[in-house]
């Protein structure tokens, strides 16, 4: 079954989010091949712009920042790094967790595009965008 494009976002969201959590304070360099390949997940030649929509959809939403140097026309997003939001809220240990959900959204992004990988990303991401709406972070 093909990927729809909110599975796919989800997985290199819990990707990016994840990388940047396992080595905070560290910046990162993301592109959508490189993102693609390691988490097995594609709309094909729509990747590009999908990704770029992506990392576009964090940095507005206040889960990361990024060079200005950076040049999605030219396939990648530079020194991108986590906000404080972000750092807080992938930090914390939701009740139905039992270790960070960075640390659990690193895990599931490796799971790759698996019916049940799929599964545990979405829920995942939605619990980051909850817990950041209960602990008064969102926006």
């Amino acid at each position: 079954m093909a990927q729809n494009y909110r599975d796919v976002a989800n997985t290199w969201i819990a990707h990016v989010l994840g990388e940047l959590y396992q080595q905070w304070p560290r910046r990162s360099d993301f592109n959508a091949l490189d993102v693609a390949t390691a988490t097995g997940s594609s709309k094909g030649e729509e990747d590009p712009e999908l990704f770029d929509d992506t990392i576009i959809w964090l940095r507005n939403n206040g889960y990361i920042r990024h060079s200005d140097q950076s040049s999605p026309d030219e396939g990648g997003w530079l020194e991108v790094e986590l906000t404080e939001k972000s750092v807080l809220l992938l930090g914390k240990l939701p009740d139905s967790l039992q270790e960070p959900l960075g640390a659990r959204m690193s895990k599931a992004a490796q799971a790759g595009a698996s019916e049940s990988g799929k599964a545990m990303i979405g829920s995942l991401v939605a619990t980051l965008i909850e817990t950041g709406i209960k602990s008064g972070l969102a926006g």
